[in-house]
């Protein structure tokens, strides 16, 4: 039980001079999170547990007996609560391997209180030994803590039962103590494979509407010099509107974070280089059908917060926006000219 202690608070806390801990733990006291279930009055006995702790024991079994204390902890760099939890579960399963005839366990709630258990379990003749430590997040800097000694017999499985209920009752009632967490707000940014195929694949299946719903305009014949000029800008805006994100890509790569951002980008690109240097009817209208769907998705992700940058990817979906609709509307007007001028050479 010390060695699983000591390393929990290693892990999770740098315990401070009386000095800082009254300062940290400020406005706390260990009896109301207590005395808010009846459990310890009505069915434990008051035992010792040293200065600002409570401790108790069963009064018919001394194998039941837990003790409440405050843990100040060293203030953290502002996170997410999803980071935090996410971290706090890879720390506690990293650290908490089974050893010999000892399994561990390790929990972390990630809702308010936050909270997290490891609980020791070893065989005692017929019996188990169950040592734990339960650490309730009641502010940003101070903990409150319970240690539980449980002897896991047959005989006392009711008692248990009420004993394990009664530590739940204490974290979950602690939301009512509790200061404000001061977590910085979780990411609702999508991440994963299914993040990627959405991001990229409903822009790309709206290109193909809208390549379908203009095929008409394939009779308009090659594009000239202006509308290839202008499929290669297009290319080089999706391009600096990438390279100025390229940070952040790094930032998400493990998750998969913004990756579908940079993948329609690379799309859009792709599709305008090729535009550019064939100036084929098909790959112009591929190009700017995919312009027009690829600015409707940058700019819905950024009005969402989805985007590596809000301000960057709102300017290129404008731009892309511009660049396909203008791109249409120069090489309709090409076709038009050549038309005129065909109809003027046959005239003469």
């Amino acid at each position: 039980m010390g060695r699983m202690a000591a390393i929990l608070a290693v892990l999770m806390a740098t315990l401070a001079s009386p000095a800082v801990a009254r300062e940290a733990c400020d406005g706390f006291r260990v009896e109301p999170f207590v005395a808010a279930v009846p459990y310890y009055a009505e069915k434990m006995r008051a035992v010792d547990a040293g200065e600002g702790g409570l401790g108790y024991v069963h009064p018919d079994d001394g194998r039941i007996s837990v003790s409440f204390r405050l843990q100040v902890v060293a203030e953290q760099p502002q996170t997410t609560r999803a980071e935090f939890t996410r971290e706090l579960s890879a720390r506690l399963a990293h650290e908490f391997q089974p050893r010999g005839d000892v399994v561990y366990r390790t929990s972390v709630n990630p809702y308010d209180p936050i909270a997290w258990t490891v609980q020791s379990r070893q065989a005692l003749g017929d019996d188990m030994v169950s040592k734990g430590t339960q650490a309730v997040r009641i502010a940003p800097t101070c903990n409150l803590v319970a240690s539980w000694n449980v002897v896991e017999a047959p005989v006392l499985a009711s008692r248990i039962k009420e004993f394990n209920s009664a530590l739940e009752a204490v974290r979950t009632l602690s939301v009512k103590r509790m200061d404000p967490n001061g977590f910085l707000p979780d990411s609702t940014v999508p991440t994963g494979y299914r993040a990627l195929v959405l991001g990229l694949g409903l822009p790309l299946a709206a290109s193909v509407v809208l390549f379908l719903a203009m095929r008409s305009m394939l009779f308009h014949g090659r594009g000239g010099s202006p509308v290839r000029a202008l499929c290669l800008a297009a290319a080089t805006c999706a391009c600096l509107g990438a390279a100025l994100q390229v940070p952040r890509y790094h930032e998400g790569l493990d998750e998969l974070r913004h990756i579908d951002n940079a993948a329609v980008l690379a799309l859009v690109m792709a599709s305008y280089l090729v535009a550019a240097a064939t100036g084929e009817a098909r790959a112009l209208l591929w190009a700017f059908s995919v312009s027009l769907s690829s600015s409707v998705a940058l700019g819905v992700c950024a009005f969402l917060s989805w985007s590596p940058d809000r301000a960057v990817s709102s300017v290129t979906a404008l731009a892309l926006l511009a660049f396909g609709a203008g791109g249409l509307r120069k090489w309709q007007t090409q076709v038009e000219a050549r038309r005129r001028r065909g109809r003027a050479t046959s005239a003469a």
